[in-house]
């Protein structure tokens, strides 16, 4: 049995997503592990400069929020996949992350930079996927926005 080429397409799709998620999640592990900030919840014991280069515990993985990472490289994609409801899933990134400061896991500023850092991923993979042709076509309204294939 052939699988249709729509079929072929949402397979590129979940592949995507795999790959966004993945590679912008261990590019967020690397910083972890070089920066090593210090939690919230040691602010008390620590101060805001609480840092501990090297340390390979999750008490001094702070920055950059690797949950705010991998929510905008998500809502990323479906802003790209959906251009008619992006205005959507950028507040929706936004709250995704921001409930990290809420629950006292991260500091704005990690949630900042892993919102920052899933986004950047996810486009520049999806720019490298349009130059390909692939999954992704440059906007000819905008030199800035994707859209679908």
């Amino acid at each position: 049995r052939q699988i249709s080429p729509r079929m072929w397409h949402w397979v590129g799709h979940a592949s995507f997503i795999f790959l966004t998620g993945a590679g912008s999640g261990l590019v967020c592990k690397l910083f972890k592990n070089l920066v090593c900030r210090d939690r919230p919840h040691l602010y008390d014991q620590v101060g805001v400069f609480g840092f501990s280069p090297f340390e390979f515990s999750s008490t001094f993985q702070s920055y950059p929020s690797g949950h705010s990472t991998t929510v905008a490289a998500f809502c990323t994609w479906l802003a790209l996949t959906f251009p008619a409801f992006r205005w959507v899933f950028i507040p929706l990134a936004l709250f995704g992350g921001s409930s990290r400061i809420f629950v006292n896991a991260h500091y704005a500023s990690d949630v900042v930079a892993g919102l920052g850092l899933g986004m950047v991923f996810t486009l520049v993979t999806a720019r490298y996927l349009a130059n390909k042709s692939f999954l992704f076509q440059h906007d000819t309204t905008s030199s800035l926005w994707l859209v679908p294939r």
